[in-house]
């Protein structure tokens, strides 16, 4: 969702967590910090913003390594989220 949309995202996170937020900021943040308006030195490979797609734990991770993250995951998102 967040990639989806964003900014409708951002704002239903903020609302959720009672933070009050000005929109026009928000925006402007959402906007500066879009993957594709980040420089280029400052995404890719070795940095905080490698690639800009979701999903990419899929390809990164082996199967031993995921399920080491779902064996330590699963009983937290079961907490908040309940069963899946």
């Amino acid at each position: 969702d967040l990639k989806a949309d964003t900014l409708a995202e951002m704002k239903r996170i903020y609302a959720a967590l009672e933070i009050p937020v000005d929109e026009v900021e928000l925006s402007r943040a959402v906007e500066k910090h879009a993957f594709e308006n980040v420089p280029k030195h400052k995404k890719g490979p070795g940095t905080v913003r490698r690639r800009g797609t979701s999903g990419g734990w899929r390809e990164d991770l082996t199967s031993s390594q995921t399920q080491i993250v779902e064996s330590i995951t699963t009983p937290i998102l079961e907490e908040f989220y309940g069963e899946r």
